[in-house]
């Protein structure tokens, strides 16, 4: 007896199947008790006692002196802060300039300027403000 016939006979059939739902159920617990480590790994781990949270008063929102709906007059403001970046600048430095000065929203606004052609390209990369 041979082939088809001989795994028939000898149960072969049903070997395979319990054979292969054996190893997805040894994989999916497997997999369960990875995903869990973290939580048995915690039980063990000393975590320090944080103090309470001091009372910290609330600062009021910082009010910006630029209206942003005008963009003319925004961008001679932030060409005036950005001044000690020269011309030609990078659009990296004009950003942390703005950001460190508490601009609202820097990457919107240099956008802006982009789009409304007040900031144009320069040479390899570089930007200045048009004239």
């Amino acid at each position: 007896m041979y082939g088809f016939e001989a795994i028939s006979h000898y149960n072969g059939w049903t070997m395979a199947i319990a054979g292969a739902l054996i190893v997805m159920s040894g994989l999916t617990i497997l997999s369960f008790v990875i995903s869990q480590l973290h939580r048995v790994a915690g039980l063990f781990e000393k975590r320090p006692e944080e103090p309470p949270p001091e009372d910290v008063p609330e600062t009021p929102a910082k009010s910006f002196g630029f209206p942003l709906d005008d963009l003319q007059e925004a961008a001679a403001q932030c060409s005036l802060e950005a001044a000690a970046l020269g011309e030609p600048f990078e659009i990296k430095a004009l950003f942390e300039v703005l950001k460190n000065r508490g601009w609202p929203a820097p990457h919107l606004t240099i956008r802006t300027f982009r789009e409304r052609g007040i900031l144009v390209p320069a040479e390899d990369g570089l930007f200045s403000w048009k004239k």
